[in-house]
């Protein structure tokens, strides 16, 4: 918090520092520091969502015998990915939260979906209710290419 919550700032200008400069806003979306600040918090998030599976509170999803994973980031994006169950979500809904608290920020579940595969809608319904999150279909589209619930068949 100290880099964005200083008393004042300076710039180099030319290689030479300008004076000390008191802000009148927070930083806000556009911002040149806004990247910079998202990767250190979405750091701070993956610590704990790595921590948390290393600790079993979260069991993630294991892909043809591999470790578990339990998030991946895309440009300014996260996927979170877990086990179907009432406790995985309660899991990640506390994760989010510290998150949220920690960086004085808020997830938009308005833009955040969530994606079954395979799942009864009872439980899908049950996740979505934890979480708040919409339930997505599929096809849809992630960052304007196609996400689809079957393997894609190639031509020759």
């Amino acid at each position: 918090m100290n880099l964005i919550s200083s008393p004042y700032f300076s710039m180099l200008l030319n290689r030479s520092p300008s004076p000390p400069f008191h802000p009148s806003q927070g930083i806000r979306q556009g911002d040149p520091l806004s990247p910079f600040i998202f990767v250190l918090m979405a750091e701070g998030l993956s610590h704990h969502l790595h921590s948390a599976s290393n600790s079993h509170s979260l069991k993630g999803i294991s892909l043809h015998g591999q470790s578990p994973i339990t998030h991946q980031w895309f440009v300014d994006d996260n996927m979170l990915f877990g086990y179907l169950s009432a406790q995985e979500a309660f899991a990640f809904k506390l994760l989010l939260n510290l998150f949220s608290d920690t960086f004085g920020t808020s997830i938009n579940a308005t833009k955040s979906q969530l994606f079954f595969f395979h799942t009864l809608i009872l439980t899908q319904r049950n996740i979505a209710q934890i979480l708040g999150f919409s339930i997505a279909k599929l096809p849809s589209k992630y960052l304007g290419a196609p996400l689809f619930d079957s393997a894609i068949k190639h031509t020759a």
